[in-house]
């Protein structure tokens, strides 16, 4: 997802879209101070000011890289703007060779460690011969992969031996190579000329990095960008002389925001239940001339049939944004990725709706029920009863459009809903519903952002699913108000709905409304009673019924603790105080456990007894 200034991308959702865009300047406020403090007081140039000073030089760089047809040219004339940048970014460039196994080593612009581990490694690579070039796919010169016996400036190994074959590409090299050493190091920060990533290797396995385009950055000059380019890569956030990697932090952060909003998501899902269900009344009544029964059973239907479809946008939301690492969709494809893809519907959340043909017609509804049944059925779909498409012929089609395994999931089968299968829902509705599911809650100075389910882990969704469970649907049988007590009201009154969940109210009809002090209703942010017209599909926390029940989520905390305790017991024997404890598994035996968890809700202790098991797998397989 781009920030909000261009330059920087934020592949794969290395931080999330809206902590990157809202959050991380606050985070980088004490960087920014100091730098400030050491201009005023010493006349220390500002590292987002000395970045700003190198347009000029990388400009000349890089016209005279597209006039050199050769790529050893190329390189030379990237190195040496690449040790004025690293000098902006407050490093000192320190040639060296460092090894890649075997005899393979690479010459680096800079190698730092901690702890006597790696931990930062500069690589270089040359100006692109075309505009549309990616480095990383690009095979490396000679001078940049070397066997023992290559020379380079600051370095020198015997002379006895060549240069070996290499894998085809800088992103082999970083796969095959340099992420598979026994010591890698944590940080890469590779400079391209025109470009520069920053890449973290556990992160990198999930395919997300930061990518700076430094053509526009130096051209458009915007000084946020700049700053928030210092505040990322600058030696005192990524590599400081002592203490923490500032970037731990903003990890930490930004993963704390993404546990925030999933209590948006929250509201956010609550509040599309009782749009579509509401919706669906609607379409039943007006279009369909069906009678609407107003009455448990019904508003129980209609509450299981509005999840399953709100458990479908999520799930949808959930792969896409993870599709190179979980296969479900092809996001690769351009067929789907433009075509079809809910986030291609996702643009659409703000676009306004002005005339009557764009709020009531149904090309939100259509397009998703076209996902929805491709994702169900696959595609394309295969003629079973006559063997099907052969290999061949998948691959053709894989090479040249999108393929989609079948789900055959109960949750994309339109047979199982009663209420639902034959309605439509319109064009507001479901903007509306994917704003609630797409953007951080409404609330008051505060801009809404993205929400970033490519950070939002298992545990943070489980948390929406379960916490839904504490909810149940009814209608209005006559205008109900929204009640609490006066302290609470005087508190939340007037402030957006989603702010307004952590109130606890209470509905009141209209015909006992009297009982009740004008403190004790509940105000919406316009200073307007809340009140919810009698007909009025509602979905809200159940009471007694939750607490009966006992199915609450079990926070992370609890589950890691919990199931870290109850596995010791199974993998290990206690041995007498000056002995380390002895394995009672080995790998194998590990790796054949069967593991029960008769209440499963949404498999919170499941997920992380498999976390640990894993890590106990390969702890006693290495």
């Amino acid at each position: 997802m781009a920030l909000e200034f261009s330059g920087i991308e934020n592949i794969g959702e290395f931080y999330s879209g809206h902590y990157l865009s809202a959050v991380l300047e606050g985070d980088l406020k004490a960087t920014f101070a100091k730098w400030k403090q050491a201009k005023e007081e010493e006349g220390q140039r500002p590292p987002n000011e000395a970045l700003a000073g190198l347009a000029n030089r990388y400009f000349t760089a890089r016209a005279k890289a597209e006039d050199e047809s050769d790529p050893a040219a190329r390189l030379a004339l990237a190195q040496d703007f690449h040790a004025y940048l690293l000098e902006a970014l407050g490093y000192q460039r320190q040639p060296a060779l460092e090894p890649l196994g075997g005899n393979e080593v690479v010459p680096v612009h800079l190698a730092l460690r901690r702890d006597g581990n790696p931990f930062l490694w500069v690589l270089d690579a040359p100006f692109s011969a075309r505009n549309d070039e990616d480095p990383l796919a690009s095979p490396p010169l000679p001078e940049e992969l070397l066997n023992s016996g290559k020379e380079t400036e600051g370095a020198s190994l015997p002379k006895s031996s060549q240069r070996k074959d290499v894998p085809a590409t800088w992103r082999e090299i970083l796969d095959e190579r340099l992420f598979r050493l026994e010591r890698p190091p944590r940080w890469v920060l590779f400079l391209a000329g025109s470009e520069a990533l920053l890449i973290e290797r556990h992160k990198w396995l999930q395919g997300k990095y930061l990518r700076f385009d430094l053509g526009e950055l130096f051209g458009r000059k915007q000084a946020a960008a700049l700053r928030a380019v210092a505040g990322l890569l600058h030696r005192d956030v990524l590599a400081p002389e002592a203490g923490l990697c500032l970037h731990d932090t903003l990890d930490e952060n930004s993963h704390k925001h993404a546990y925030a909003v999933s209590g948006d998501l929250k509201h956010g899902v609550r509040r599309a239940v009782e749009l579509l269900a509401n919706e669906a009344v609607y379409y039943r009544r007006e279009v369909q001339k069906q009678g609407v029964f107003n009455d448990d059973e019904f508003a129980a239907k209609l509450t299981a049939e509005g999840l399953t479809w709100l458990y479908r946008l999520l799930f949808l939301f959930y792969v896409e944004a993870r599709g190179a690492e979980l296969g479900a969709v092809p996001m690769q494809s351009n067929a789907y990725r433009k075509g079809y893809s809910l986030e291609t519907l996702r643009d659409l959340e703000l676009v306004p709706l002005t005339s009557e043909h764009a709020r009531n017609g149904y090309f939100l509804h259509d397009s998703l029920k076209t996902l929805f049944h491709i994702l169900n059925m696959g595609f394309p779909q295969l003629d079973t009863e006559h063997g099907g498409m052969d290999a061949f012929g998948r691959q053709m089609l894989t090479a040249n459009d999108m393929w989609i395994d079948a789900l055959n999931s109960p949750l994309f089968d339109d047979d199982r809903l009663e209420l639902l299968k034959g309605v439509r829902f319109r064009n507001h509705i479901l903007q509306d519903v994917l704003q609630l599911l797409s953007l951080s809650a409404q609330k008051k100075k505060k801009t809404r952002g993205r929400i970033s389910y490519a950070q939002l882990g298992i545990n943070q969704l489980g948390a929406v699913y379960e916490g839904l469970l504490s909810y149940t649907g009814f209608f209005a049988t006559e205008d109900l108000y929204e009640v609490a007590s006066e302290k609470d009201c005087k508190q939340l009154s007037g402030k957006p709905a989603a702010e307004r969940e952590a109130l606890k109210t209470y509905f009141v009809p209209a015909s006992r409304i009297g009982d009740y002090t004008e403190g004790e209703i509940v105000k919406d942010e316009n200073e307007k009673k809340v009140v919810h017209k009698k007909g009025t599909f509602i979905f809200r926390l159940a009471g007694r019924n939750r607490e009966k029940s006992a199915s609450y989520y079990t926070p992370e905390v609890l589950t890691q603790c919990l199931v870290k305790y109850a596995l010791k017991e199974l993998l290990w024997e206690e041995g007498e105080e000056e002995e380390k404890p002895r394995r009672k598994k080995t790998a194998d035996e590990i790796l054949a456990l069967t593991i029960c968890e008769p209440a499963m809700g949404s498999s919170a202790f499941l997920i992380e007894a498999v976390d640990q098991l894993a890590d106990a797998y390969l702890e006693a397989r290495q």
